[in-house]
């Protein structure tokens, strides 16, 4: 049985720009929920590369220490990068760089995070939610390749995870394009504009069923009620 709640910490990667920053952001407002927000990023005030074990270790045992076995942790895994270049074109540094960071970094923060919470002997149930895509369902084409590869691996993670059950409760939010702020214009309504972003073939061709465009604020609210309010 879940202990009594308590506010949250919450650790958010990729903190410093993207959904992660929105996150962020979001989650210093979220002051009856959310008690500290920890953006941690390569050059962010907690500084950490999720492609090093080491570091990611360093990072968690600094934010999760001994005292707090009885506080409650969120984990937002939000690193990622896409690397927009043809497969075959892309170098065996820019597979590396994709496959690193976006499905072994996750496997190493996760990993990382909830042995931490062991070692603290942790009375209380967390939360993790990962950033995939909705590249884990639809082909992209050459250009999106190793990327989707490493997204869809992701959709087996979350689903393990589940396992650890007493522990933590865990989800995966998987959007379409994200665009940021008041990019993508209005449509005739006066509305932001939706229309599918992502170019996924030589001709340029939109797949549909890629996704409409959100806002990455959009994604951040998603994100909050996956923490706070979802079992």
């Amino acid at each position: 049985m879940e202990a009594k709640k308590s506010k949250m910490d919450v650790i958010v990667t990729g903190g410093l720009s993207g959904i992660g920053e929105s996150v962020v952001t979001r989650l210093m407002d979220q002051e009856n929920e959310c008690k500290y927000v920890y953006g941690v990023d390569q050059k962010g005030t907690v500084e950490c590369d999720v492609r090093d074990y080491g570091s990611v270790a360093s990072v968690m045992k600094t934010l999760i220490s001994e005292k707090h076995t009885d506080q409650r942790f969120g984990l937002v895994s939000s690193a990622g990068v896409y690397i927009p270049k043809p497969f075959l074109e892309q170098t065996e540094e820019d597979i590396r760089c994709v496959l690193e960071t976006n499905l072994l970094g996750t496997l190493f923060v996760c990993h990382a995070f909830l042995n931490r919470l062991k070692e603290i002997n942790t009375t209380q149930k967390h939360r993790i939610v990962l950033i995939g895509s909705i590249s884990c369902f639809y082909p992209g084409g050459e250009n999106m390749l190793t990327y989707d590869a490493s997204k869809a691996g992701l959709m087996q993670v979350v689903k393990d995870l589940a396992s650890y059950k007493d522990l933590l409760s865990v989800n995966m939010l998987c959007p379409g394009t994200v665009m940021e702020t008041g990019i993508g214009g209005m449509d005739a309504q006066g509305k932001p504009d939706r229309t599918p972003k992502a170019i996924v073939n030589d001709s340029q061709m939109v797949d549909a069923a890629r996704g409409f465009a959100v806002e990455k604020t959009e994604v951040a609210a998603m994100v909050c009620d996956m923490l706070f309010r979802w079992a």
